[in-house]
C-alpha cells in the first residue's frame, strides 16, 4: 500500500471515528491540480467541528483556508467546490508561489440523527412515530405506559444513553416534577438540543427553579434548550405539536431560520 493511500484510509477511519462520537466532520479532497502545488489529487484532510484537523492537503496558509471554508460547510451543510491558486492570480489566493491551482471538493457529514424522547404521552408517542419515518434513530421512554423502547425513569434511562452532541433530546411528560427532573438530567450530558414540552408559563416556573436550586441561567442555554419546544405555527393537536417539534429539530439542524416559540432565544 503506498503513502498516500495509508494516509487516505486513515483520514476516511478518523472520520468514522468522530462521525460515531457525535461529531461533525467535513472531508476536504483535491480532485484538480494544473501546474505546481504542495500535494497530488486525491489528497485529503478532515475538519472536525471543533477545528481538529486529520490529514493534511499541503499545510500552511493553504490548508488554514480550506480549514475556514471547511468549518463554514459544517455550519451550513452544503458541498463545495473551491479554487485556490499559488501565484497564478486565478482563485483563492494563497500566498505561496508555486505557480500552479488545484480544487478542494469540501463535504460535510454529519452523525447519524438519534432523538430521544422521554414522556410516551400522546405528543411524545406521536413524535417518537414520525421522526421515525423521517429517518431518525427513535428511542421512547418512560416507565409508566406501555409501548416504550426504554421503561426506566429520566435519570437512569440517560445515564443509559450517554445522549452525545448529534442527539435530540425532547422533555414531554407533561408532569411538573417528572419534566423537571428530566431537564436537569439532560442538561448534565452532551446534547446540543434540548427541548422542553409546555405552556410559556410552565417553561418559566421551571427555569426559574433551575437557576434558584442548580445556578443555571436561561442566558447559559441559548442555542441548546428550546423550551417551549416547537415552532410557532397555531398547533393545536398532538399530531400538529409533534409536526411542530419535528420541523424545528430538522430546522435547527440545518442551520435555518425558524419561528421558535422558545423563550430561550437561539443564538
Amino acid at each position: 500500500m503506498g503513502g498516500e493511500e495509508y494516509v487516505s484510509l486513515e483520514v476516511l477511519s478518523k472520520t468514522l471515528e468522530e462521525l460515531s462520537r457525535g461529531r461533525r466532520v467535513a472531508i476536504c479532497t483535491i480532485v484538480k491540480k494544473t501546474g505546481s502545488a504542495p500535494r497530488d489529487v486525491g489528497a485529503k484532510v478532515a475538519v472536525v467541528e471543533d477545528g481538529r484537523t486529520v490529514g493534511t492537503i499541503g499545510g500552511g496558509r493553504f490548508e488554514d483556508l480550506v480549514k475556514e471554508e471547511a468549518l463554514k460547510a459544517l455550519k451550513d451543510g452544503s458541498c463545495r467546490l473551491v479554487k485556490y491558486s499559488f501565484g497564478t492570480g486565478s482563485g483563492v489566493d494563497t500566498g505561496l508561489p508555486c505557480g500552479g491551482e488545484v480544487e478542494v471538493f469540501i463535504e460535510p457529514l454529519e452523525p447519524s440523527w438519534r432523538l430521544i424522547v422521554l414522556g410516551g404521552g400522546h405528543v411524545g408517542s406521536t413524535l417518537a412515530r414520525l421522526a421515525r419515518e423521517a429517518g431518525f434513530e427513535v428511542v421512547l421512554v418512560d416507565d409508566q405506559v406501555g409501548g416504550v423502547d426504554l421503561a426506566k425513569p429520566p435519570r437512569e434511562a440517560l445515564e443509559e444513553l450517554k445522549p452525545k452532541p448529534s442527539d435530540c433530546v425532547v422533555i414531554a411528560y407533561g408532569e411538573p416534577s417528572k419534566d423537571y427532573e428530566a431537564l436537569r438530567e439532560a442538561l448534565r450530558h452532551g446534547s446540543r438540543y434540548i427541548g422542553l414540552l409546555g405552556s410559556k408559563r410552565k417553561v418559566k416556573e421551571l427555569l426559574d427553579r433551575l437557576s434558584a436550586e442548580e445556578g443555571v441561567e436561561s442566558e447559559a442555554l441559548k442555542g441548546r434548550l428550546y423550551a417551549p419546544v416547537g415552532l410557532n405555527i397555531g398547533a393545536d393537536e398532538p399530531v400538529e405539536v409533534a409536526l411542530s417539534i419535528l420541523a424545528e429539530i430538522i430546522g435547527v439542524r440545518r442551520g435555518a431560520r425558524l419561528p421558535h416559540l422558545s423563550l430561550v432565544k437561539p443564538q
